[in-house]
């Protein structure tokens, strides 16, 4: 198969809550007629009923690229005579500020973090890293914000090495969605900016460039940052996890069809331009470029699979990449291709689960019959793949459970956790598809076993928050903990140690919510989320420590609020930062109205503090049985030139040294009294 064949343009991203990656405006105009559902079922008024079946889900491989073909164009086919509306076209709201963009080494579903001398990203699982801004091995910390990679050396607190990835790239419009680090070598993940998508206009015989995520393997050993290896695929960048010097990528992308042949204005329907497209038109691209040499390619039709059951559309494919971070080149990826919808990635350290949320056109009771049905979330659909070893995942098997996982993609894989060879999953089925949740709405927990190529339901706690959506989950071993909201905040506390028969054991009713549960030790849980009023308003962030040493009887002891406050730990686990060894907790805020360093004058002198719109700062507190103390707060200087870029977003500990990171810069503080130690400032030249 050819590469360089003559594509039908349009290529078309899908866009997840909080991702930051848009939708190509080209391919949307071509392609809205085309539901982009992996399995979309009929509609039915059977509002929040399960769709589909383990069965449905499994994956089976085609019988090679004509059977791929003819079985893609068919389902594209199917989709487009339904025109069910396009999956992402309803989409209830998200937790607190989960539409706002995106550290302690976490322990095996919620163990605490190990005891260590610096701390890694706040992760899921211990042992299975995830991409974040900033990353460090106790000796250098290595950020990215921009296109700009930058190293600091953590002892001398110097800037020791700066690399800006903008160039070499086509076309730009790069947004940094983290990175990832191993030895000497480090991993840029780059998402596409959507106005950078559109790329030139489509003309007979022009081969279209590869628009979606960008990934560089970044050279460290020689104290000047040097690019080794740069790779690129159609499509849009889902989610990374790693594992030792291993790094799992996941990219969904769209087939490439254009109705109409360039500068015809009719007469060409859609279902012809389905039925003329090429099985490379559904392939993902990509593109490896290694010092002078550049390899093009083009997904094996052989790696592709597809669910067993016929209702898949066809118009999504979903590919997990394998990249050894300690070698000299990124290579092919060896990808590993579904035809199916993605949108949360989560690995317990053996298995690689992706999960896709599973439409279904749903009819508006009690409206005029030309009303058209809405996309309701039906059902999660979930693909178990197999990573022990470092080579290319093996699929494992495939589930369907009832309802949604959270709405934030920072916490959503919170939803999933696997413990003694079985998965649990939280979702909330809604009930009035105008409304997304509310009367009708509830959660439940489900637990599932492998059985062959399957994922079965062996059992169900449910009844959790009736009218009400799940804002957090955290499993930690046989117990779990799930806040729901509407008005208040339910903590249930569910004894998970029976596969078989999962139940809710406590409930505590407050007032707010937590939108992030972290297990601090085997009996205390420090919640972050949002206060509210009587009328369920928020008022700000406020931190709760609760008591679960007793799951019938859940207590919260005590909170601390920050009035008008926001934090991105409440919907990005990655700003959160709990130092066990002396129970320092730091987390970002955003403050409005409060004081500020006044902006740095370019002669460099500083001036008083002054009334600033918007204070950002980190807030370290003191953590114990009894509750918190306020050890004190940490701001970064303000620049002219850059009044916003003050705003911090990480936090991590090496040694004694508790840093904290800006666009600004980096900023070291005494862990103990707060006092400065040193400020690396960023250039504005090279934000």
């Amino acid at each position: 198969m050819n590469i360089n064949e003559k594509p039908l343009f349009g290529s078309f991203w899908l866009a997840r809550p909080g991702a930051g990656v848009g939708v190509l405006a080209a391919a949307l105009l071509v392609l809205i007629a085309l539901p982009l559902s992996a399995c979309t079922a009929s509609p039915t008024s059977d509002r929040g009923s399960h769709r589909s079946s383990a069965a449905d889900v499994a994956l089976v491989r085609f019988n090679g690229c004509g059977d791929a073909l003819r079985n893609l164009r068919a389902a594209a086919a199917r989709a487009f005579r339904a025109s069910a509306p396009p999956a992402g076209s309803y989409a209830p709201g998200a937790p607190g500020a989960a539409q706002s963009g995106a550290a302690s080494a976490s322990g095996k579903e919620g163990s605490g973090p190990a005891a260590g001398w610096y701390s890694g990203t706040n992760t899921a699982t211990a042992g299975v890293d995830e991409p974040d801004l900033v990353k460090t091995d106790g000796r250098q910390i290595v950020t990215i914000s921009g296109t700009v990679l930058r190293v600091v050396d953590a002892q001398t607190r110097q800037l020791t090495g700066v690399l800006d990835l903008s160039s070499g790239a086509q076309y730009g419009g790069w947004l940094p969605a983290g990175l990832l680090l191993a030895g000497n070598h480090a991993i840029v993940l780059f998402s596409r900016n959507a106005y950078a998508m559109a790329g030139p206009a489509v003309s007979p015989g022009m081969v279209m460039p590869i628009y979606g995520p960008r990934l560089v393997l970044v050279d460290l050993s020689t104290g000047t940052p040097r690019i080794i290896s740069d790779y690129t695929m159609d499509g849009s960048l889902v989610d990374a996890r790693q594992i030792g010097s291993v790094a799992r990528v996941v990219i969904q992308s769209a087939p490439r069809i254009y109705p109409l042949p360039y500068g015809q204005s009719g007469g060409v329907s859609d279902r012809s331009a389905i039925s003329r497209a090429r099985l490379s038109q559904w392939l993902p691209r990509y593109e490896v470029r290694t010092g002078t040499e550049t390899r093009t390619g083009l997904v094996d039709c052989a790696w592709v699979s597809h669910p067993a059951a016929a209702s898949y559309t066809g118009n999504s494919m979903l590919t997990v990449l394998t990249f050894d971070l300690s070698g000299s080149t990124l290579g092919s990826g060896d990808p590993v291709t579904v035809v199916g919808d993605g949108d949360t990635v989560y690995s317990d350290g053996t298995s690689l689960y992706i999960a896709s949320r599973e439409w279904a056109t749903q009819p508006v009771t009690g409206t005029a019959p030309d009303v058209a049905p809405v996309a309701m979330p039906a059902s999660t659909g979930i693909y178990k793949f197999d990573i022990s070893g470092p080579g290319r995942p093996a699929y494992e098997a495939s589930g369907s459970v009832p309802g949604w996982l959270l709405g934030s993609s920072g916490t959503a894989q919170y939803s999933l956790s696997a413990w003694n060879g079985a998965l649990r999953v939280a979702t909330t089925t809604y009930g009035d598809p105008t409304a997304g949740y509310g009367p009708g709405s509830q959660s439940a927990v489900y637990v599932l076993e492998q059985s062959g190529d399957q994922m079965v339901v062996v059992g169900k706690a449910g009844g959790l928050g009736a009218g009400e959506q799940i804002y957090a989950v955290r499993f930690v071993g046989p117990a779990g903990y799930v806040v729901t909201f509407r008005q208040t905040d339910p903590l249930y506390t569910l004894d998970l140690s029976d596969p078989a028969q999962p139940r809710v054991v406590g409930q505590l009713p407050l007032n707010g919510y937590s939108a992030y549960l972290y297990p601090a030790d085997a009996t205390h849980l420090i919640g972050v989320g949002q206060d509210t009023n009587a009328l369920g308003q928020t008022t700000g962030t406020q931190i709760s420590l609760f008591d679960v040493s007793d799951p019938a009887a859940p207590a919260r002891l005590a909170t601390y609020d920050l009035q008008s406050g926001h934090s991105e730990a409440e919907f990005d686990p990655h700003a959160f930062l709990y130092w066990p060894a002396t129970k320092l907790l730091v987390i970002p805020v955003q403050l409005p109205y409060g004081t500020a360093p006044q902006p740095v004058p370019q002669s460099g002198t500083t001036q008083p503090y002054a009334e600033h719109p918007l204070v950002s700062e980190a807030v370290v507190l003191h953590v114990d049985d009894h509750g918190f103390t306020k050890l004190g707060a940490i701001t970064h200087p303000v620049t002219i030139n850059d009044p916003a870029g003050a705003q911090i977003r990480r936090s991590l500990m090496i040694g004694s040294a508790l840093w904290t990171l800006s666009d600004a810069g980096l900023k070291a503080n005494d862990s103990a009294t707060l006092t400065p130690l040193a400020w690396v400032p960023f250039s504005p030249l090279t934000q």
